[in-house]
């Protein structure tokens, strides 16, 4: 009950990954250009906004965080997601990553 790795390029972050998504969490591993608060955008496969999930501050470079596959402080429930890594300031966004495809099962 794996995902296979998808990678994807950003403003911000070289390289993104999410692997290993199940009902309960995932792992998200990033390598990001510059020291950044970070978070997930989560919208379903229709573009419909789920919600949110900050993953905190990280430094420079490789970085592997824990998703509990939620959003907006409820789990994920079962089927296709996108999910997009955000660079985030004190103005806002400072940068978005392409869409990866999950699916939660």
């Amino acid at each position: 009950m794996g995902l296979a790795r998808h990678q994807i390029s950003c403003l911000i972050c070289s390289r993104l990954a999410v692997g290993n998504l199940t009902a309960q969490a995932a792992a998200v591993s990033a390598r990001l250009g510059a020291s950044t608060p970070v978070g997930l955008l989560v919208e379903r496969a229709d573009g419909t906004t789920v919600g949110r999930f900050a993953l905190g501050r990280h430094v420079k470079g490789r970085v592997r965080m824990q998703w509990p596959a939620a959003a907006n402080g409820r789990r994920l429930k079962p089927g296709r997601y996108v999910a997009r890594l955000r660079a985030l300031g004190s103005t806002g966004v400072k940068a978005i990553s392409a869409p990866v495809k999950i699916r939660v099962r």
